[in-house]
């Protein structure tokens, strides 16, 4: 029996790593081999890097379009290129393409693809919500949900960074909620 989630779609409470990778390789324009390789084939590291764009798209879009709104170019091409690593991460490869292309354009010259662009973020956004992906919650090995005490969550930070570093994401414990996601560590 499946209950909704927050889009509104109906989701599979018996979720697996396996049935939610299947379900996320039929989102276009997700490449989830290479989003799984850029993290060393840990599909619980993967899904939690796709959480974080879900939980951060609509902050990354604000930032951009304030920065671009202002004329705060530096701000902006520093947005551009947090967002393009993001989704270069994941494997969002043709909208990763797209905020390189506009990263590589003059102050100014972007503004005609910021809010395209911006609309696209938020489409696959809504793609991703869609999936049973907000419903996901780690498990061990043989797929028993566990709740992690305090030395677990700092081993898995640990391996986030390690897998993350050269993707210029910061994970510290501040931030460790936003990028593992509201709920998927109990504390």
């Amino acid at each position: 029996m499946g209950e909704k989630n927050k889009i509104g779609s109906t989701i599979n409470i018996n979720i697996t790593p396996d049935s939610l990778l299947e379900e996320l390789t039929l989102i276009e324009g997700l490449d989830t081999h290479s989003g799984m390789a850029n993290y060393g084939h840990n599909p619980q590291f993967y899904f939690l890097a796709l959480l974080h764009f879900f939980t951060n798209c609509n902050a990354f879009i604000s930032e951009l379009k304030k920065a671009m709104e202002s004329g705060a170019w530096t701000a902006y091409f520093i947005k551009i290129h947090e967002i393009k690593t993001v989704l270069t991460a994941c494997g969002m490869n043709g909208l990763s393409e797209w905020a390189e292309r506009i990263s590589e354009t003059p102050n100014g010259s972007c503004v005609k693809e910021t809010l395209p662009f911006c609309a696209a973020l938020q489409d696959f956004r809504k793609k991703i919500g869609r999936t049973s992906l907000l419903s996901f919650t780690p498990t061990n090995s043989t797929g028993i949900k566990r709740a992690r005490a305090g030395n677990d969550v700092e081993k898995e930070l640990e391996e986030i960074r390690r897998l993350t570093i050269s993707y210029e994401i910061d994970v510290t414990p501040e931030n460790a909620e936003n990028i593992i996601g509201k709920g998927m560590i109990k504390r």
